[in-house]
C-alpha cells in the first residue's frame, strides 16, 4: 500500500521517490484457519437466521449454508458449485466436484446437518 502511494504522489508531487518493489515484499502468508468455539458457532448460527427480516429468503439460504460449511469444512466456492444432483441424501454424502487442485471428492455429512439440507 505504501508503494502504491508513492507512485501515485510521485504524479502529483516531483519530488517523491519512487520506492524499490523488493523494499516492501509482499505478504503472501496464509493465516491459519480460524476454528470457532461452540457459542461462537451458535451466535453464528442465530445471525444467519435472523439476517434480513424483510427478506426471509436470504436466512433461508444462508443458515444451511453456513451450516454445511461448519460441519464439512468445504471451501465456500465448493458448496456454491453444489447442485441437487451432487447430494445424496438418502447416505449422507456430497459430491464435491471442480475442487481447488480440479479433482472430485465425497464428502460425508452429520446427521444434523443432513436434516437442514433436507429442510432446504
Amino acid at each position: 500500500m505504501v508503494r502504491r502511494f508513492s507512485e501515485y504522489l510521485a504524479i502529483f508531487d516531483p519530488r517523491t521517490e519512487a520506492l524499490e518493489p523488493k523494499a516492501f515484499p509482499r505478504n503472501r502468508a496464509i493465516p491459519p484457519p480460524r476454528i470457532l468455539t461452540d457459542d461462537e458457532l451458535a451466535r453464528l448460527m442465530a445471525a444467519c437466521r435472523s439476517v434480513s427480516p424483510d427478506y426471509p429468503e436470504r436466512a433461508g439460504f444462508l443458515t444451511p449454508l453456513v451450516s454445511l460449511l461448519a460441519s464439512t469444512g468445504m471451501r465456500s466456492g465448493e458448496a456454491l458449485r453444489l447442485d441437487i444432483s451432487d447430494a445424496d441424501l438418502a447416505q449422507g454424502i456430497l459430491h464435491i466436484r471442480r475442487t481447488k487442485f480440479r479433482k472430485d471428492r465425497l464428502v460425508p455429512v452429520h446427521s444434523s446437518t443432513l436434516t437442514v439440507l433436507r429442510d432446504y
